[in-house]
């Protein structure tokens, strides 16, 4: 329903309006659009199976970065299983070959994770930057990637009390910024076309 509703259809609508216009009778058309693009281009180019591909690319390239986050930890074998049970998760084999984005933001989450943990490690600020442009991504494909920061950010401050760090946490500021300007053309758009940022979801009083 989601393919027909809004996934291929925004972007179908896009394309016949030669961009970007006011939506009057699809509010999912609101929702943060990174993976729409995709399927925009896609379309645009090669029609419909070509935006399907996308989220089964999306797919193998999540199955990819399970693999190699746990040979770590794991020898091949025990890899392997980890891919195939991912693969095997109902909801993945139903939607991989469908124009969806929630492998998509499945991935972003995911390596915005192992970047936070590998600045842990390192301290590396590059490592923050990263972490906060996958957060950044995951909050562009849906607004759930909200929630994503905000768990991030809980982890990175109760790592820092943890280990009593007595410096600042430079991360603590790197890596909700980095999210926030990838996020922040979505978030004008829905601003400047229905005056609340967060359209079509109630905060408060908005």
């Amino acid at each position: 329903r989601d393919e027909l509703i809004y996934h291929l259809e925004i972007p179908r609508q896009f394309l016949a309006h030669g961009g970007l216009f006011q939506l009057r009778d699809n509010i999912y058309g609101y929702f943060p659009q990174l993976g729409e693009m995709l399927f925009l281009f896609g379309m645009g180019t090669s029609g419909v199976i070509a935006a399907k591909c996308y989220h089964m690319l999306y797919g193998v390239l999540l199955a990819a970065g399970l693999y190699g986050f746990s040979r770590a930890s794991l020898d091949r074998k025990h890899s392997l299983l980890t891919v195939l049970i991912f693969l095997s998760v109902p909801v993945v084999i139903v939607t991989m070959p469908l124009a969806y984005v929630d492998l998509a933001f499945a991935l972003y989450a995911f390596l915005a994770l192992i970047g936070l943990l590998r600045f842990f490690e390192t301290t590396q600020l590059r490592w923050a930057v990263l972490a906060g442009i996958f957060t950044g991504a995951a909050m562009a494909t849906k607004y759930t990637g909200i929630q994503a920061l905000i768990l991030l950010m809980c982890l990175l401050l109760l790592e820092h009390a943890f280990h009593r760090r007595k410096r600042w946490p430079h991360g603590a500021w790197i890596l909700p910024l980095a999210a926030l300007l990838v996020f922040f053309p979505y978030l004008w758009r829905n601003w400047s076309f229905t005056g609340w940022p967060l359209f079509p979801f109630a905060t408060g009083p908005f």
